[in-house]
């Protein structure tokens, strides 16, 4: 089920238009469309794809994308489609969304425009989430062989040296990879489609962005719209690593591809003062906290993230005693360092006392650009940096766990995020 962008990116038929808001005609749609959200992993490394039912759910979705041309739906199915390691259908609703939106922008659902499109725009953001976006997509599989099994990025990165696998996760070497890449194996039009998604994605995706921008800035919108750069520079990641592998591309032609799609985002629509992030010290770190901090708080209060960036900047420049006390409260006067088998400690008390002085300077932030943060994307690119900065340079501090779970929930509905506060109740 492939789901094609001719049959799916136009009207229902000629001059039939976009069809009904099928969350006002029909409970099952809003049923599923609940159901699935409830579905969505808040972390990915947590998610068990062997629980859902993934054929029944494409086959819904389908019978209603045949009633309804709604892109609420369409960036759900985009999500399941990574989840479930299909990234030629993910392709697809991709090139659906985009066709949609420049040739039926006025009839595609949802038709919120007395609202400033902003559920319009919510549904087009869900494509930047972490947990149901970026993370299943670096775990897709590309392509597969017999001798290697299925063949991802993030499979190659691990090979790499370049990520750190799970405890429970297969690797497999480079050399293995290398080497079921070029045995022949593969059908050559397999590998064709696979390198087509990844170099027109990013295109794709850019014209996403740039036609939402065009029609909100014309209707006066106070929406943003969605700023795709860290996805398309991913994608660009991904097709790169995949020809260098595939021998079809040089590694010094790789790094140059990559280059320069990461110049061609920093221009394109959507581009920030995010765009080149280069952190020095924690004072610098900081004020970046301080941006996304002041652009969750005015734009998005309700969103969760808020927390954990706040929690986040108050951590910096504090001490492992610190933390634990901020972080563990309840806990804090059980606190002792423990001398290895010894049965010695350092005590509460000592640790408390070798806690206390001057706090150390965070750094210089001369000649170093406030970040304005326009949009989510932005918001996030900003805690992700940070979060990389604390994690080369300070990985003994919390804050790269607590930004870690900032990104998890970047997109998370209300619903959604609910059982990352409240724990289930006991059967």
């Amino acid at each position: 089920m492939n789901f094609d962008p001719e049959t799916f990116g136009s009207e229902l038929s000629p001059g039939a238009g976009c069809g009904p808001d099928l969350y006002d005609t029909e409970p099952a749609f809003a049923a599923l469309m609940d159901a699935c959200e409830e579905m969505l992993p808040e972390r990915f490394g947590d998610f068990d794809r062997s629980e859902i039912e993934f054929s029944d759910i494409f086959k819904q979705m389908e019978g209603f994308l045949k009633q309804s041309r709604d892109l609420r739906l369409l960036a759900m199915l985009a999500q399941f489609a990574l989840l479930n390691g299909q990234l030629h259908l993910f392709a697809n609703v991709i090139r659906i969304i985009r066709k949609l939106l420049e040739d039926h922008w006025d009839q595609v659902h949802p038709q919120d425009a007395d609202f400033g499109h902003m559920e319009r725009v919510g549904a087009l953001e869900a494509l930047n989430n972490r947990p149901t976006v970026t993370l299943p997509l670096e775990a897709a599989p590309l392509l597969k062989t017999r001798r290697s099994g299925p063949i991802s990025y993030r499979a190659i990165k691990i090979a790499n040296g370049d990520t750190t696998p799970r405890p429970d996760e297969h690797t497999i070497s480079l050399g293995a990879i290398e080497a079921a890449l070029t045995s022949g194996e593969l059908e050559q039009d397999v590998i064709e489609d696979v390198l087509r998604d990844l170099a027109e994605l990013p295109d794709e995706l850019r014209a996403i962005a740039e036609v939402s921008s065009a029609k909100l800035t014309e209707a006066e919108a106070k929406a943003s719209p969605p700023n795709y750069e860290p996805l398309m520079t991913l994608l660009q990641e991904m097709s790169a690593e995949l020809n260098l592998r595939l021998g079809r591309m040089s590694p010094d032609d790789a790094e140059a591809a990559t280059s320069e799609g990461d110049e061609e985002d920093a221009t394109g629509t959507g581009a920030s003062a995010t765009s080149n992030l280069e952190i020095k010290n924690a004072a610098q770190a900081k004020l970046i906290l301080d941006s996304v901090e002041d652009y969750f708080s005015s734009r998005e209060p309700s969103h969760p993230a808020l927390f954990l960036v706040r929690e986040s900047r108050g951590l910096v420049g504090k001490s492992y005693l610190d933390a634990l006390k901020i972080l563990m409260p309840r806990r804090f006067d059980e606190v002792a360092l423990l001398l290895g088998a010894s049965g010695l400690q350092l005590s509460n008390d000592r640790l408390i006392e070798l806690n206390e002085g001057e706090e150390s300077e965070l750094g210089s932030i001369d000649d170093f650009s406030v970040l304005v943060i326009e949009n989510r994307a932005d918001a996030i690119k900003g805690i992700a940096a940070v979060k990389g900065y604390f994690s080369a340079n300070e990985p003994t501090s919390p804050i790269p766990m607590l930004l870690e779970e900032a990104q998890n929930m970047s997109s998370g509905s209300f619903t959604g995020l609910l059982n990352l506060f409240l724990r289930p109740e006991d059967e």
